[in-house]
């Protein structure tokens, strides 16, 4: 079994963490780090801030360029404000929590199997304060052309909401996808624990690492495995949307149910793509800003390369900004519209008996760390998607049994 921890029988021993059946936090000199950051960028700021004071009061510099080498500073000194929110929450949530551990009922996590845990956060937390678990798997790759810059795609993930118990434990229990990928090189599985503490305290936020390979499964594995399955599928029958929410779920005459998805459903995303795209338009005009003996020793298609990548961005801003999708179910079939503003983009019609599943699936992770999922309809002879952009993973997976559910009658 390859693995990032070793080739024998047992890579999870060779972690001493594991091997003692819990998985540590996240390492605390990371706080450390996020200060580095804006005590790099301060010397650089303080010292345009010196020098518009200094050649105001001495009179050497005129008035409109010290007014300009002060806005550049204040702009500094804004992002300074920014760099410094971060470690500063880091600081602020290790005073108050420290980095307290994962312990596991049982290592490793075995594919199909059950992981289950608790997390000993302490009595500092207010009594029933609410817990957001993500569990994750995550596949790491080469994407550059170079091959030097990382990335990831988010492989499967599930999310759930705790309490936690009188004296600060927090409860964790998830059934791990027997056809999953076990930890590797580029595998990794990680637990993400967050909460606001119901505005009563420092939000506590913390991470884990999970140990998940293939292992056999015992006769009570397998008993465990199916009695959490039974209860998380009675959890999705109860569930019901948010009324904020902006997916509606409507009947329609002839027995038939309307999905609607509203456009706007992402403006974190629509705010990064706009970014980017503003970032690629800036870069493709660098030639223009440069003296010609520099341009003449960029390529001619630098400018080109990077004014349609922003182009690209900002359609696809505009598509998580104005970007509709209707699915209509009934008479035997599923029609899929999507549209961007008045415009139509295309529509697709499914005959229920060519439907094999519809099922939830992590797309990407996006600002904030905010995974997206859609819904991925598999037919025999392809697949489609009806529906996308879904920040909630449970409504996502709500929305795929019904769905399903309604093709069938």
């Amino acid at each position: 079994m390859s693995s990032i921890f070793g080739t024998d029988g047992s890579p999870w021993l060779q972690r001493a963490d594991w091997a003692a059946k819990q998985s540590n936090g996240q390492d605390t000199r990371q706080a450390i780090v996020w200060w580095i950051i804006p005590a790099l960028v301060a010397p650089f700021t303080l010292g345009l801030t010196y020098i518009a004071i200094a050649g105001t009061f001495s009179g050497k510099n005129s008035l409109k360029l010290c007014l300009g080498i002060m806005g550049v500073a204040l702009f500094f000194w804004a992002i300074e404000g920014l760099l410094m929110i971060l470690p500063l929450r880091e600081t602020l949530r290790l005073r108050r929590y420290g980095n307290p551990c994962l312990k596991l009922a049982a290592v490793p996590v075995p594919l199909g199997g059950v992981l289950r845990g608790e997390i000993a956060v302490g009595t500092t937390v207010p009594a029933t304060s609410r817990f957001t678990l993500n569990l994750h798997c995550i596949r790491y790759f080469q994407r550059s052309l170079d091959g030097n810059v990382p990335d990831k795609i988010v492989l499967w993930q599930k999310e759930k909401v705790v309490t936690s118990l009188s004296d600060g434990r927090v409860p964790v229990s998830f059934l791990i996808p027997v056809d999953g990928m076990t930890t590797t090189t580029g595998v990794l599985w990680r637990l993400r624990v967050s909460s606001s503490m119901d505005g009563r305290g420092v939000p506590f936020r913390n991470q884990y690492q999970i140990p998940v390979f293939q292992a056999p499964l015992s006769l009570s594995d397998e008993r465990e495995a199916e009695a959490l399955q039974t209860e998380n599928q009675s959890e999705l029958e109860a569930y019901h949307p948010s009324g904020n929410s902006r997916i509606h779920v409507n009947a329609l005459p002839n027995d038939k149910t309307e999905f609607y998805f509203e456009a706007g459903r992402a403006p974190g995303l629509t705010f990064l793509l706009v970014a980017m795209a503003l970032t690629a338009w800036i870069l493709s005009l660098a030639p223009m800003l440069q003296t010609a003996s520099v341009q003449n020793h960029m390529p001619g298609w630098f400018s080109a390369v990077f004014f349609g990548l922003g182009i690209i961005l900002f359609f696809a801003a505009m598509d998580a900004l104005w970007g509709t999708k209707q699915v209509v179910i009934g008479a035997g079939q599923m029609v899929i519209k999507d549209t961007l503003g008045f415009i139509s983009m295309g529509l697709t019609t499914i005959p229920a008996d060519d439907v094999v599943s519809i099922k939830s699936e992590a797309k990407f992770t996006a600002t904030w760390g905010t995974v997206y999922n859609r819904l991925v309809v598999t037919c025999r002879d392809g697949t489609a998607v009806a529906g996308s952009l879904i920040a909630e993973t449970k409504e996502s997976e709500w929305l795929a049994m019904q769905m399903f559910k309604r093709l069938q009658k």
